[in-house]
């Protein structure tokens, strides 16, 4: 974070020389007062006091020789106090304390020259717990977690120099586990998992520096597989399979860049082979049916892009 000096170029409504200093008020256009302090040799020195345009104090600290200096507050538009900390030599140094428009806290900790430190926690307007970590010098570091306003953990998981590593979960507001996988600081690596509210595998997804690549499988709310592909630079490429719940092969597609390229292979729930349409490379129709083989609509892809339905 940058020194916090404030050099003064606004109009000057009321002037006093007081042992080389100059008073200084800034207006809004309505004519209210926006800033009044002193300044000497064009920096703020002393006292300076900030409005919200509807009056309200925004702002109050000292400043020396243009740094901010020693304690200042901050006030939301409606007078709570917003933040109260302290400056020296313009930076941010030791405890903080940020504040909802309600009063209620809404997050603690330290600084170093003007950089986040130590153990600092974030909550709701209800005063739970919403995230708590440590820093250094300003970056994300050691266990992280993060909660849901109902204080069920959300996020767990660890930081390295800011970025995200190791093993990291996440949960929904019952408690319930809905991902899991590895971090490395390129991103997602490796094998991850995702699940259902009520906890069962929704679908299993590889990456690599971030990106999907690799092998994905995604399943039936009710255990079952339902379909198994690949992905490539981010994108779906190549063979997928898709499965009805009896486990039977139900089509067979090839996708290339995200597209559809064209079906190989289309059955009805009892493995009777079924007429696809016209598509080939990207272009034509495909036929979709229910799950008994009745014809249910017909689909218009071009460069393997979905194009009408009849």
């Amino acid at each position: 974070m940058s020194p916090q000096k404030l050099f003064l170029f606004a109009l000057i409504a009321n002037i006093s020389i007081i042992f080389g200093q100059t008073e200084y008020k800034e207006f809004y256009e309505n004519g209210k007062l926006a800033q009044v302090g002193n300044k000497q040799d064009g920096y703020a020195q002393g006292e300076f006091k900030e409005y919200h345009e509807n009056g309200n104090i925004s702002k109050i600290g000292y400043y020396e020789e243009g740094y901010a200096e020693g304690e200042f507050k901050e006030f939301h538009s409606n007078g709570q106090l917003a933040r109260i900390g302290k400056y020296h030599k313009g930076m941010a140094e030791g405890n903080w304390l940020y504040y909802h428009t309600n009063g209620k806290l809404k997050a603690s900790g330290k600084r170093e020259k003007g950089k986040a430190t130590g153990t600092w926690k974030i909550f709701y307007e209800n005063e739970q717990l919403s995230e708590t970590g440590n820093y250094e010098k300003g970056l994300k570091i050691g266990e992280f977690k993060t909660f849901h306003k109902n204080g069920q953990l959300m996020h767990n998981g660890s930081f390295s120099k800011g970025l995200k590593v190791g093993l990291w979960k996440s949960f929904n507001k019952k408690g319930v586990l809905i991902s899991e996988g590895i971090y490395k600081e390129d991103g997602k690596n490796l094998n991850w998992k995702y699940y259902f509210n009520d906890g069962k595998l929704n679908y299993t997804q590889n990456f690599k520096n971030g990106e999907r690549k690799g092998k994905w499988e995604a399943f039936y709310p009710t255990g079952e597989l339902m379909s198994i592909g690949n992905f490539e630079d981010n994108e779906r490429n190549g063979e997928q399979k898709d499965y009805f719940k009896n486990g039977k092969l139900k089509a067979v597609k090839l996708f290339k860049d995200n597209k559809l390229m064209d079906v190989y292979q289309l059955y009805d729930i009892n493995g009777n082979l079924l007429d696809k349409g016209t598509l080939v490379n990207g272009n034509g129709t495909l036929n979709v049916y229910t799950d008994d083989g009745n014809l249910k609509q017909t689909e218009t892809y071009k460069k393997g892009e979905l194009s009408s339905v009849n």
